[in-house]
């Protein structure tokens, strides 16, 4: 009943512009009760809202495809949960 337990998420990096076909990977850090952070990338679920720009796998690298356009990558663990924006921009911008 003592134990820290989780009270926030987040991913690093937070947003970022790549190129298309590009690759990122992503760190989950939880913030504990008692004040602690802890890695926990390996332990944590990921999900894109957009594939078709930015997919993600599910040990949290992001592989952006050929299109132009945004992707919110979803990072959860334990009830928390945290975004990454991932921005591909058209050519020529």
């Amino acid at each position: 009943a003592d134990a820290p337990r989780v009270v926030g998420l987040r991913v690093e990096p937070a947003e970022r512009v790549m190129a298309p076909n590009g690759t990122q990977q992503l760190k989950v850090i939880a913030r504990y009760s008692d004040g602690a952070e802890k890695d926990v990338t390996r332990h944590a679920r990921f999900q894109s809202n957009a594939d078709a720009v930015a997919a993600v796998s599910p040990g949290g690298t992001v592989g952006t495809k050929d299109a132009p356009g945004e992707a919110a990558v979803m990072a959860a663990y334990l009830g928390e949960v945290a975004v990454c924006r991932v921005v591909v921009p058209r050519p020529g911008e």
